[in-house]
């Protein structure tokens, strides 16, 4: 049902978890002050939790309640940056009857926003990144054990941009432009930052290298990287801004006019002088 933190003190030794009427199961002992326990199946409503050290149930009890209805029922997007910060929704069937926040993993409770039969969060950030790697993501009530769910969340390392090709172009857009990226997991959908302007960008399988037509923009230098993307619907939604360190100077021109050609004509053998 989910796993619940009980504070208290001296919670040494042989420590029980008893709640209502179901049989008492054992805690895992955190320190004398906290026990964490997994709840037990039970009917419906409220229920006492009690603590059994050493065989000896405590003298005072807490409330717990058991309630119905709602269960994680789906997870977009499934991965995102090990640095976090990527807007995560979780479908509900049903809406909850109390304040809920998100859980990645033992990361809780991610404080997010919910709407009927959805919440979402930003993921915390995580060391484990790897994209076979994957954590448990679900729901917590405030105060309250996280709720099991079947969903999990991956963590991909960032792309650095490692170099540009042509680091600059003419400021009426339209040129193509490569970068080479570092970190690039297999199978992830990117895009290109040119300043604030983000364009879609084109992978080879997985190649180390994706390729950007450049937008039209003022003439200057701007900082050029690659975000992280999911698709969604067909709709590829970002994941991740690049950070500094992973951004490379590019710069816009101001590109040629030209007003006239002296002579307009000349012997198709060539060698005039225009």
């Amino acid at each position: 049902v989910g796993v619940v933190d009980i504070v208290g003190k001296h919670l040494l030794g042989d420590v029980l978890c008893g709640f209502g009427s179901s049989e008492p199961v054992s805690a895992h002992v955190v320190s004398s002050a906290m026990v964490k326990c997994e709840a037990p199946a039970h009917a419906p409503g409220e229920v006492a939790v009690e603590i059994s050290v050493a065989g000896a149930f405590s003298n005072n009890a807490v409330l717990y309640s058991y309630e119905v209805g709602w269960l994680p029922v789906g997870l977009i997007p499934a991965r995102g940056p090990g640095s976090g910060g990527t807007l995560v929704t979780l479908a509900l069937s049903d809406v909850p009857s109390r304040h809920i926040a998100c859980s990645f993993g033992v990361v809780f409770p991610v404080i997010g926003r919910a709407e009927r039969y959805a919440l979402s969060c930003v993921s915390s950030s995580s060391t484990a990144v790897d994209a076979d790697a994957v954590i448990p993501v679900g729901a917590t009530f405030l105060g309250a054990g996280v709720l099991e769910s079947p969903y999990a969340f991956s963590y991909l390392p960032e792309p650095e941009t490692e170099a540009v090709m042509p680091v600059a172009v003419s400021s009426g857009g339209g040129a193509l432009v490569t970068v080479e990226v570092g970190n690039l997991a297999a199978g992830v959908v990117v895009e290109c930052r040119f300043g604030l302007v983000v364009v879609p960008a084109t992978r080879d399988s997985n190649a180390a290298s994706v390729v950007c037509v450049a937008p039209r923009s003022a003439p200057g230098f701007v900082t050029i990287g690659v975000g992280l993307m999911d698709p969604l619907d067909g709709q590829p939604t970002s994941l991740t801004s690049p950070t500094r360190r992973e951004l490379v100077d590019f710069a816009f021109n101001v590109p040629a006019v030209v007003f006239s050609v002296t002579p307009r004509a000349m012997a198709i053998g060539g060698g005039t002088i225009v």
